[in-house]
């Protein structure tokens, strides 16, 4: 018995923002260079213009290829967070404790806080939040809850804790 699961940054408000930037900064990167026309009162030189322009490309295609990987099974729980961050957790490490994930880090992402550890979300309000007996916290976000939920409650009591 295993659960798996693989989540994306898919929330419309990033997407529109990166794509607002981008569009902006084709629109100015074409007047400069294909028009010849300055683009703004005090105009980029056109090198940082394009060095602007490919790190924002850069960006989008970095958060377009995050991916946020959780599979709970017999030994304990992994969580990829690719490409940024690894944990592995056995069973023999973990206290599950109740959570409050956006009003204890405040966004999405790979966060720390100093209070509540460390928190591995893409999107919502969910997720399994783990103490350690080193103490060590950690938020894992997931959307589908009520699956994971089952998957450690099986396991959990089949390894007598």
């Amino acid at each position: 018995m295993e659960f798996k699961e693989v989540q994306q940054f898919r929330q419309i408000w990033v997407w529109v923002l990166l794509g607002g930037i981008l569009v902006l900064l084709s629109y100015g990167t074409f007047q400069q260079l294909i028009l010849g026309k300055p683009w703004g009162s005090k105009p980029m030189p056109n090198l940082v213009l394009i060095l602007v322009f490919l790190i924002v490309i850069g960006i989008a295609i970095f958060i377009a290829f995050i991916q946020l990987k959780t599979v709970i099974h017999r030994q304990g729980i992994k969580v990829n967070f690719s490409p940024l961050s690894k944990k592995e957790i056995t069973w023999e490490e973990i206290a599950v404790v109740k959570y409050k994930p956006l009003r204890e880090y405040g966004g999405w992402g790979v966060r720390y806080s100093f209070k509540e550890g460390k928190a591995f979300t893409t999107s919502g309000n969910q997720g399994i939040k783990i103490a350690t007996k080193s103490g060590d916290k950690i938020l894992i976000g997931t959307q589908k809850p009520e699956e994971a939920q089952k998957i450690i409650s099986s396991i959990f009591f089949k390894n007598g804790e």
